[in-house]
């Protein structure tokens, strides 16, 4: 009966621990379960995001063009009244790329995009300004003087419209834009999650690291690394943030690679800061040593 009653207490020893090592074990990949679904969600809401972007931007094209063939029917039609609908199809169509244009900047925050989104609608308004001449010649039945307006003047305003249009509706990215992807899909997650830091450094190797914006147009690089870096005084946020490396590698945008060496280490960081004073506080000493 005693023998049996110390098998149990060694057991219950033995048991206790194991449960702990079980439930933390669990704990470890639930919260690795959560920290990759959470991840994944916010990958998928920038892509979704980039995919009405590209949806709308595809949309304005659309209808841009529709307004050029309807400049074109005032222009062929010998009658008046087909003319003048054609025109009023015209203001109509153009009003609705406006209104499309509205709903890209709406959900569009880089400052390059949102520069080609202006580039394009000026060019719809310079367009109309070329289209309103082409309509007075038209109904006055000047359709030589017209058409010449329209391949000229209204092309011109045409070309920079498709041009911006043609950057925006980029879909398949290069891998520029695949870092810079990855980089936006980090920040956001660092976001989610509640951590600050003095200051979030990334750079694009191969593309502009060394020489910034005088690098010039790198976005057909072949291959671009992603180097990010954060500065902070709470370690323990520092730490957080290394573990949210591997993860974006799994769950991040496609076409990752180099990814190695493991979790990077929080380090403390000595800086080097040359400055310049008056040499009027310097007192100069020279010890002559025999």
């Amino acid at each position: 009966m005693f023998g049996l009653l110390k098998n149990i207490r060694i057991l219950t020893k033995i048991s206790i621990p194991a449960v702990v090592i079980a439930a933390v074990a669990t704990g470890i990949v639930a919260y690795s379960t959560h920290s990759l679904g959470m991840l994944a969600q916010t990958t998928d809401s920038v892509v979704t995001r980039e995919a009405r972007r590209v949806e709308l931007a595809l949309d304005a094209e659309a209808l841009f063009n529709s307004a050029a063939v309807s400049e074109k029917n005032v222009i062929l039609f010998q009658e008046e009244e087909p003319k003048r609908q054609n025109i009023a199809n015209y203001d109509k169509i153009s009003a609705a790329v406006l209104q499309t244009l509205d709903q890209l900047g709406g959900i569009t925050a880089a400052a390059d995009q949102r520069a080609l989104i202006e580039t394009f609608r000026t060019a719809v308004g310079d367009r109309r300004k070329a289209s309103a001449s082409v309509f007075e010649l038209a109904l006055q039945h000047k359709d030589a003087e017209a058409f010449a307006v329209s391949v000229g003047e209204g092309a011109k305003f045409r070309k920079t419209a498709m041009d911006a249009v043609s950057k925006l509706i980029a879909l398949n990215r290069s891998s520029l834009e695949k870092a810079q992807l990855a980089d936006r899909v980090l920040r956001e997650r660092l976001d989610r999650l509640g951590l600050s830091f003095e200051r979030i450094l990334s750079e694009f190797v191969g593309a502009n690291a060394t020489h910034g914006h005088l690098a010039g147009d790198q976005s057909n690089a072949p291959e671009v690394q992603l180097r990010f870096g954060v500065r902070g005084s709470d370690r323990a946020a520092v730490e957080r943030f290394t573990r949210e490396i591997a993860p974006l590698v799994l769950n991040g945008p496609p076409s990752v690679t180099g990814f190695a060496g493991g979790r990077p280490k929080v380090e403390e960081i000595v800086a080097y800061w040359p400055a310049l004073i008056d040499k009027s506080v310097v007192r100069t000493k020279v010890d002559l040593i025999q």
